[in-house]
């Protein structure tokens, strides 16, 4: 289309799933006669995105049979180590950073209570234009140790670490009671003696 000399604008609109690499907006001047070329550069937006798993066998990596773990929170930080999104993973596990420009990226689960890490819990890695990164993250569930109680042995000034429950304080307990019980009886089987 021809056009009057003087000052004009070219701006483009960028294409969803695109990041402009250039200026989105050009201005200049046009004389009679002359032809201006303008180029407008884009790239493609990248992913990361990957799995919180369960890790069954504690061996770091995925296994058929493992399932996802549902609501773990898991943050994207840029080359700075500024936290830049953060979100939780779904039902299945899962979970997605989208539109994002190439650049050096990391990915860091927050471990839940009740959990250990059986791989890294922090992964970096460079996105090119474009790509997937795909970045899965594997816990265990924590063992419970038993809980104890450690009644002071007043006559020694030493301790005796008992369980809770179990065999052994259900064992214990039977004893100490068999034991009153027989001294009842020796009292009693005395005391009827001296009567007589």
């Amino acid at each position: 289309e021809a056009l009057y000399p003087g000052a004009y604008m070219v701006s483009e609109e960028v294409p969803a799933g695109y990041y402009a690499t250039g200026a989105v907006e050009v201005g200049f001047p046009l004389d009679a006669g002359e032809d201006e070329e303008i180029d407008f550069l884009n790239a493609e937006l990248a992913a990361v995105n990957g799995t919180k798993w369960l890790d069954l066998n504690g061996d770091g990596q995925f296994n058929q049979g493992e399932e996802g773990l549902e609501g773990v929170t898991i943050r994207l930080l840029d080359s700075e180590g500024e936290i830049i999104a953060t979100v939780v993973t779904a039902d299945d596990g899962s979970y997605t950073f989208d539109g994002l420009e190439a650049g050096s990226y990391t990915v860091e689960e927050i471990v839940p209570e009740g959990y250990t890490a059986t791989s890294p819990v922090s992964v970096s890695f460079d996105l090119a234009p474009g790509e997937i990164e795909v970045v899965d993250f594997h816990n265990a569930q924590t063992e419970v140790a038993a809980q104890v109680i450690t009644p002071a042995d007043e006559g020694q000034g030493s301790q005796q670490t008992l369980p809770v429950t179990g065999f052994e304080l259900t064992y214990l307990l039977m004893l100490i009671v068999a034991a009153i019980l027989l001294g009842m009886a020796l009292t009693s089987f005395g005391l009827v003696k001296l009567t007589r």
